[in-house]
């Protein structure tokens, strides 16, 4: 398994704590991330025992779509891969889902990264749970007892944030959200 497909198995059992849910991929390939990203998908796909489901989204129309989306059980999760941003609907597709119980994984705008930035972008898709939790126990303390926290660049650029709100762990673990998209 390479590194992408790894870190999409990963997002799917770890992230979103597949299951036995049915997974429906809706892609385009009107960018090389895209398509890379899509075929990376279905090669993940091969390896699940769920239904699972791809539909390239210039070959049906929005309704047909919607339909699709629609009738998957509740659990199910939706994955757009775009390279730009799909219209499906007049609101947000990815709150309509919520509504209904549906999760979703969403990567849009692929279109605009530049092929020089493919490894980082496959990179900041790598689960580090662990990682995320050591960091957030090192840091949750530090930023209870501070009021302000500044954060000065490489070339001289100041950040300053505060008040500061309580931290929250944001560690990729949905596990215990009523929706996990």
């Amino acid at each position: 398994m390479t590194i992408l497909t790894q870190a999409l198995a990963d997002i799917l059992t770890k992230n979103m704590s597949l299951t036995t849910e049915r997974i429906l991929l809706i892609y385009d390939r009107e960018s090389e991330l895209s398509s890379i990203l899509a075929d990376a998908y279905l090669e993940v796909f091969t390896s699940l025992e769920n239904l699972s489901y791809a539909i390239d989204f210039h070959a049906h129309t929005s309704e047909q779509i919607i339909e699709r989306m629609f009738s998957l059980p509740p659990e199910s999760i939706v994955i757009l891969v775009q390279s730009t941003n799909f219209r499906l609907s007049e609101f947000r597709i990815r709150l309509e889902l919520f509504n209904k119980n549906i999760n979703c994984v969403e990567h849009n705008h692929l279109g605009y990264i530049p092929s020089e930035q493919f490894d980082t972008f496959t990179d900041a898709l790598r689960y580090r749970g662990s990682f995320y939790q050591r960091a957030y126990a090192h840091l949750k303390p530090r930023i209870e007892l501070s009021k302000e926290i500044t954060v000065e660049g490489e070339y001289g650029a100041i950040l300053r944030f505060g008040p500061m709100e309580a931290p929250r762990p944001n560690i990729g673990d949905y596990s215990e959200m009523p929706h996990r998209g």
